[in-house]
């Protein structure tokens, strides 16, 4: 199981990668809201074990908002020091990427009216008295709204199309071969 410093280790360094897109603290904790949530779904244990909070501006782990507080709303720029990205496991590999693929490309206004809806755990959450999300509710919600597999949207390819194959450019490879 992750640590949820790094969930937000991957998805700091993933951002990192993307010349037009940057990690905030608000942005980060969403994520990590739909990453638990996903994994929960998918595998029935959780991603990591630190607690989520319904917050005014939507779901937070604590632990992670202070430890980024100091950024505010600008893009957080550090990866911790000890964070292994080749420790994530298959099944934690492919909840991250579906994650950052499907939610990391929204600003974090759009990513707190999502959370925000009617029905979602961090609304149950937050008309609470305790404001803890439960990993039962996140379960529940996230049977009802999956995370889309990216490897279920690939189709296999079993005949290459006539349109793909060149036989003038087969004849120019086999002439560079001999």
């Amino acid at each position: 199981m992750m640590k949820a410093k790094d969930v937000a280790n991957f998805f700091i360094y993933l951002s990192k990668q993307a010349d037009e897109s940057f990690m905030t603290n608000a942005k980060l904790n969403k994520l990590l809201f739909y990453a638990q949530g996903c994994h929960l779904e998918r595998t029935g244990t959780p991603l990591f074990n630190e607690p989520i909070e319904a917050w005014t501006y939507g779901p937070v782990v604590p632990e992670i908002y202070h430890k980024y507080k100091e950024y505010g709303k600008t893009p957080i720029e550090t990866i911790d020091k000890d964070f292994i990205p080749s420790s994530i496991t298959g099944d934690e590999l492919e909840t991250l990427l579906d994650v950052a693929r499907e939610y990391g490309k929204y600003t974090v206004p759009y990513l707190i009216n999502l959370t925000h809806a009617a029905d979602t755990p961090w609304s149950t959450a937050w008309n609470s008295e305790k404001k803890q999300i439960t990993l039962d509710e996140m379960k529940a919600y996230f049977r009802k709204h999956p995370v889309t597999k990216f490897s279920d949207n690939l189709e296999t390819i079993t005949v290459c199309p006539k349109e793909w194959h060149d036989e003038s450019e087969d004849k120019e490879w086999e002439a560079y071969l001999d």
